[in-house]
């Protein structure tokens, strides 16, 4: 009832057979998205394709917010998803450049209950949370911060979800160069994706949707 099921490299490979996986850019939602990347990169391998010319996110990376708000049992603890992401950003940035190893949820906020100012504050505090342990690492936040992505709700709320991204998009930059020390302006920039709120949604009235 909820997508198709994919096993392993074989079920990916046909679900992306005939799609120019070098052209388009992916997105790899699911609860084991690390799983899908390892299987995505082999069908690539498969096909000739070098991983450099691969474009994507790995959604559903971020672990605070699954645990925040989905009240996800995962199959890790929290230091091991830390760890299991920590290790995913820097491999995949190493090896394939073009990929979006974290993406930031703010829409699991969201759709829990919290305003969309809240919902900012949380995503954003979560972006401050992996960038300090990537920093810890040892990490350059003028490379890194270049692969964040965030993911937002878009609520019925029209001129306070506007003023939600305008706020976002400007405390961020100023996050990313006076905390973390950026300089690159694509550091600074808050790349996201956002989609319609579920919690505003009908079921009754579907003609509402609209």
């Amino acid at each position: 009832t909820c997508g198709t099921l994919i096993a392993t490299r074989d079920d990916l490979g046909a679900c992306l057979d005939g799609l120019p996986i070098d052209e388009e850019s992916i997105s790899l939602g699911d609860a084991a998205p690390y799983t899908l990347s390892a299987m995505l990169l082999s069908v690539a391998r498969r096909r000739g394709i070098p991983w450099a010319r691969l474009a994507g996110t790995t959604n559903q990376s971020d672990y605070l917010s699954l645990h925040a708000a989905l009240h996800m049992w995962d199959r890790l603890s929290m230091p091991g998803q830390k760890r299991v992401l920590l290790d995913h950003i820097e491999w995949m940035g190493a090896h394939v450049p073009r990929w979006n190893a974290l993406s930031i949820v703010g829409q699991h906020m969201q759709q829990a209950g919290a305003t969309p100012a809240q919902a900012m504050g949380l995503t954003l505090s979560s972006a401050i949370q992996y960038a300090d342990d990537l920093v810890a690492r040892g990490r350059d936040p003028d490379v890194f911060l270049q692969r964040f992505s965030f993911f937002f709700d878009v609520s019925i709320s029209f001129f306070e979800e506007i003023a939600k991204f305008r706020a976002g998009r400007r405390l961020w930059a100023r996050i990313a160069r006076e905390r973390f020390g950026a300089r690159d302006p694509r550091a600074l920039r808050l790349r996201f994706h956002a989609q319609t709120s579920g919690a505003d949604l009908t079921r009754q009235q579907p003609l509402n949707n609209i």
